[in-house]
């Protein structure tokens, strides 16, 4: 997966673990509803208590 990033390939990832989606995703997607609530971009302070809260 690293070598395809470093490729400049997209990569969709869909995990309920949080921190697997921080450590690994430079972009997180929530989707509610079937609709896109909120996107997210690779950030240092992020974590879980941020991305729950940006899912709520």
């Amino acid at each position: 997966m690293d070598r395809m990033r470093k490729d400049g390939k997209s990569i969709i990832m869909i995990s309920e673990e949080l921190m697997e989606l921080i450590g690994m995703c430079d972009r997180i997607i929530i989707m509610k509803d079937g609709t896109i609530s909120n996107e997210l971009m690779r950030d240092p302070e992020m974590d879980e208590n941020y991305l729950i809260a940006s899912m709520v």
